[in-house]
């Protein structure tokens, strides 16, 4: 992939300042409901007397390595004993 794949409006300062407020909402909404979903899955194991450590598990990608402006994200999935499995991801 070339440089030039990006449309010269992207390049722009002001249009690369919003996408970059826009990645790190998105970002912060996937932290805050990834602590909701493993906050109810620990609640729910030590109801039920279970010593399980459940995490989220982490999978961070791009979509192009040799140019990373051209966005990638974040996959995290927990499994669990309430919810089967759980995913909660970023894409940008």
């Amino acid at each position: 992939m070339k440089s030039s794949y990006i449309p010269n409006i992207l390049r722009q300062k002001a249009w690369k300042k919003k996408a970059r407020l826009a990645q790190s909402s998105f970002e912060l909404l996937q932290k805050q409901a990834s602590k909701m979903f493993l906050s109810l899955e620990t609640e729910y194991s030590r109801s039920k007397g279970l010593t399980i450590k459940n995490k989220f598990k982490k999978n961070s990608w791009k979509k192009n390595k040799d140019f990373p402006e051209y966005g990638g994200g974040n996959s995290l999935v927990l499994r669990g004993e309430l919810f089967e499995k759980v995913g909660v991801n970023f894409s940008s």
